[in-house]
């Protein structure tokens, strides 16, 4: 007579079953790399990380990450920033959202490795990880989805981000924060560039700098600030929008179409319905009123003032 397995026995079994396949759980301290998908909650100690030598094995770090090589390492050795490809864009953003629905496809799969950080990361070359919530320190530093403060002396490449960077470079996909360099790049940003070069090839906020460079912008304060659109001010030596404008405050203003208010030495629009304020006023057509020395309006020529 055949003998019943013990149910106790079969969860038992279950139970180890599961166990060899789960991840492995460190509390207190571990290494990287690991061959295995591990967590570790509080100290991770390494000279390289997973994603260099087991990219395709995860692991979530929950606390202080030391390492003297990471992912990040290998940013400044790209050609150029990846994001650049994607730009110019056009006035209706159909760019960024084809960005914005390939970079949400791509956080929901791992990028470079399946390396994440809940705290704090410090390498003495480079930082990299699929996702960031805390603070990254190296000489560069990478992230596809990043929420904090990442501090990269060289270079700061960020897919999707939240929070400030500071670095000599920033190229950055979708950001809402502050990026802090003399060389900032994005495609989206809903903050604030703040460098000596500034540049968003797709819908920005604010860019502050001696050279800003974008696609649709709603501030810029500089020496020399270009726009295609401008939705909101432009304060600068020289100003300048291919095609709508509202407010510009600058040495020598130039625009395709102007909405509000030139105020300058020297303004220029193909079209305007506004004011303009300076010593020559230029425009093509359009009911606008014209003050200054000179003011010109397609081949009519007036002194001082002109409707």
């Amino acid at each position: 007579m055949r003998k019943k397995t013990s149910p106790y026995l079969i969860l038992c079994l279950l139970l180890l079953a599961q166990s060899a396949f789960s991840q492995k759980t460190r509390v207190g301290f571990g290494f990287t790399p690991h061959r295995t998908p591990s967590n570790i909650h509080g100290l991770a100690l390494g000279i390289w990380d997973n994603s260099l030598q087991y990219p395709d094995t995860s692991m979530s770090i929950n606390g202080i990450h030391f390492s003297v090589l990471g992912f990040g390492s290998i940013v400044p050795l790209l050609p150029g920033s990846p994001f650049d490809r994607y730009g110019p864009f056009d006035s209706k953003g159909l760019e960024i959202l084809s960005l914005k629905r390939r970079m949400d496809s791509l956080s929901r799969n791992p990028y470079f490795g399946r390396l994440y950080l809940n705290g704090i990361s410090i390498s003495g070359l480079g930082t990299g990880y699929d996702r960031v919530n805390g603070i990254q320190i190296g000489l560069s530093g990478l992230a596809w989805i990043q929420n904090g403060l990442m501090i990269s002396p060289i270079v700061s490449i960020v897919g999707s981000g939240r929070g400030l960077a500071i670095s000599l470079n920033n190229h950055v996909g979708m950001y809402r924060g502050v990026l802090l360099g003399l060389n900032n790049g994005a495609i989206y940003l809903k903050g604030l560039q703040l460098g000596i070069f500034n540049q968003i090839e797709g819908r920005g906020d604010v860019q502050l700098g001696l050279v800003n460079l974008a696609n649709e912008i709603n501030y810029q304060g500089g020496c020399y600030n270009v726009s295609f659109v401008q939705n909101g001010l432009q304060i600068g030596i020289v100003n300048r929008t291919k095609t709508r404008a509202f407010l510009q405050f600058g040495i020598v203003n130039r625009s395709g179409f102007c909405s509000g208010f030139q105020l300058g030495v020297l303004n220029i629009s193909d079209q305007n319905k506004g004011l303009q304020l300076g010593l020559v006023n230029y425009t093509k057509k359009k009911k606008s009123l014209q003050i200054g020395l000179i003011n010109i309006k397609g081949k009519k020529i007036r002194p001082f003032l002109q409707w």
